[in-house]
């Protein structure tokens, strides 16, 4: 996709919850994971002292029992190592040493009993009844390795949950924002020629008034496009009898009575009232090809195609040559029948008036599969390849012929409403111009 067609995702909707929701939803991961921290360390904290405060416990009435048995006070020490992760000291009420895990270090007093720190270590001080001092310690160490393992074990799922709701968010917005996006893909698929109101009952409750606002436009543009339409259509009407009058007015003259500069004079106001004419005619079939689609119906098109190469050879004999109907396939087509008159009259018309002196025009039916071919070629020039959009255009004339430039436009618009494509090729026949409609068939048409 080019970057001009890439959808500009900074304004999308989408993009500004996502970039709203996933900083909220990480930082409050990460206070959450703060605050747990906090919690831990204070909760081992407290561990630590009630850890000691017991060991100090049971060591007093260890000794406690040794007094009162007549054990001896000095007790055998064991040299530990000074790495050891708990500390036990044990003074008697005299101050002498009873009992150190490690007397390598050397260790104050504090003045009152209860926990303080010391060195890295944590410790906790009481007396016993008999007056003996304990002091009981853990090394800090310890315990930071004890809450950094806690927050390990807690972190790793904690992470994986984060990483769930995440994607959860992308997901949860991307379906929520759903119905915008079928929305908005109803509007792009939607025929120009389609302005019928949206169905608003089962829109979601945030698009029903986008919904709502979306089919009050298609009904003013309906009538503004109906008020167009009529006004074309009732000034194509009034122009046609003052037309037809003056016309009428022009043929009285006797032209034995002229001389040949007025005779010629006549011919021109003729020529110019009947190509008045043809344009209030044109005027007044866009103007219909531009209604809103008309009922249609499944037929086979060859009685309409045979009427219409009599009607052209009636109106226009003195250009065409010869007009043939080849009806290769026996075709079953769905569409409107007075759009396919009126598409068939323009193109034989648009052939017979660009085609070579005198036109030949061919009107043929076939199929491509499920696909119901219509063609029309002439024996003129042909159509140059960049004019092939260029002559759908309104008043287009391409200056060999002044025709009203209305007849393809006409076509087209005629077969949009129908759902039919319309192509230009070179003629495969005749070597002109050779326009095809392609008409799907209907299903019951027999092979």
């Amino acid at each position: 996709m080019s970057s001009k067609n890439r959808p500009d995702t900074r304004n999308s909707i989408r993009s500004r919850i996502q970039r709203r929701l996933i900083p909220v939803i990480v930082l409050s991961w990460l206070s959450a994971m703060a605050l747990a921290a906090v919690h831990a360390f204070v909760e081992i904290d407290e561990a630590v002292s009630a850890n000691l405060l017991n060991l100090n416990h049971a060591t007093a009435r260890v000794f406690q029992t040794r007094i009162d048995t007549n054990y001896p006070s000095n007790i055998p020490l064991e040299d530990l190592e000074d790495e050891d992760e708990f500390y036990l000291l044990v003074l008697g009420p005299d101050g002498s040493l009873i009992y150190a895990s490690h007397p390598k270090l050397t260790l104050p007093v504090s003045e009152q009993d209860g926990p303080f720190q010391w060195n890295g270590w944590t410790m906790m001080q009481n007396h016993s009844a008999a007056g003996h001092l304990i002091i009981a310690g853990q090394f800090n160490e310890e315990r930071d390795e004890l809450l950094g393992s806690l927050i390990l074990s807690t972190s790793l799922p904690m992470l994986l949950a984060l990483g769930v709701l995440l994607f959860g968010v992308l997901v949860l917005v991307r379906n929520g924002l759903r119905p915008l996006q079928t929305l908005s893909d109803l509007l792009i698929r939607r025929d120009p020629q389609r302005l019928d109101a949206l169905d608003v009952d089962h829109q979601p409750s945030e698009l029903k008034p986008i919904v709502s606002a979306l089919n009050g436009l298609f009904s003013r543009v309906t009538r503004f496009m109906e008020r167009e339409r009529k006004f074309i259509d009732d000034a194509a009407h009034e122009l046609r009898t003052p037309l037809t009058i003056i016309k009428a007015q022009c043929q009285t003259f006797d032209t034995d009575d002229l001389n040949a500069e007025n005779r010629q004079r006549l011919r021109n106001l003729i020529e110019g009232v009947d190509k008045a004419t043809a344009l209030s005619a044109s005027l007044l079939a866009q103007a219909r090809a531009d209604r809103p689609m008309a009922s249609q119906s499944t037929f086979d098109p060859e009685p309409l195609a045979r009427q219409a190469i009599q009607d052209l050879t009636q109106s226009q004999g003195d250009l065409v040559a010869a007009a043939d109907l080849h009806s290769i396939t026996p075709l079953n087509i769905t569409m409107s029948p007075e759009d396919l008159r009126l598409i068939l009259r323009n193109l034989l018309e648009n052939a017979a008036l660009h085609g070579g002196r005198p036109a030949h025009v061919r009107l043929e039916l076939s199929s491509e599969g499920t696909t119901g071919l219509i063609a029309v070629e002439d024996n003129g020039p042909g159509i140059p390849v960049d004019r092939h959009q260029q002559v759908f255009q309104r008043f287009f004339r391409s200056g060999r012929h002044q025709g009203t430039g209305l007849g393809l436009s006409i076509v087209r618009a005629a077969a949009e409403r129908n759902g039919i494509t319309v192509t230009i090729t070179k003629g495969k026949t005749l070597n002109g111009a050779r326009i095809e409609l392609r008409i799907p068939q209907a299903d019951n048409i027999n092979r």
